[in-house]
């Protein structure tokens, strides 16, 4: 799967219209033209994986943590991608992950991108921000206090810009 393909298949946001005749909902959903932030959606599994590891939920944290990876990848913060798929190798070696030197390059993987889909589906965007509420996660950290998107992104890891780029940049 091609990044740009991702960007279609994983940021264009389903909506349900109503039935013209009776104003019901139809089975099938159709698609807005308008693609999601990746990088709201980046800010969300960070921070979401952020409150299952403060539960020890690490499987769930590890599915945050590759979808973070993956929005990370996409809007090119290889560093930040590198770093999520570190945390999730450091917690489960035999990820498959572990056949992928980078994001970038799973992402080109149709067996990858199968994947991707399977934990898009457990762990969609607003499932995320339910267990973010479920579980009383509090973020102190504000992009406003910070210059890059970059930084404000370790930030919300609890890790320092600087360090991640000495480490994975």
């Amino acid at each position: 799967m091609t990044v740009d393909q991702f960007m279609i298949e994983f940021f264009l946001e389903p909506i349900h219209n109503p039935h013209p005749l009776d104003g019901s909902f139809t089975a099938l959903a159709t698609w807005k033209v308008q693609k999601l932030d990746p990088f709201k959606e980046l800010i969300l599994y960070l921070r979401v994986s952020q409150a299952f590891w403060q539960r020890l939920q690490m499987s769930d944290r590890d599915r945050a943590l590759v979808m973070a990876g993956t929005c990370a990848s996409v809007l090119q913060m290889t560093p930040i991608a590198d770093f999520c798929r570190q945390l999730v190798l450091k917690n489960n070696h035999g990820h498959m992950l572990r056949k992928y030197p980078n994001f970038s390059d799973a992402l080109e993987d149709p067996d990858f991108g199968v994947f991707l889909k399977q934990v898009r589906r457990k762990l969609m965007p607003e499932h995320a921000e339910a267990q973010l509420m479920a579980l009383d996660y509090q973020c102190d950290v504000r992009a406003t206090d910070y210059e890059s998107e970059f930084e404000y992104a370790a930030a919300v890891m609890g890790v320092d810009a600087e360090w991640i780029h000495d480490h994975f940049g």
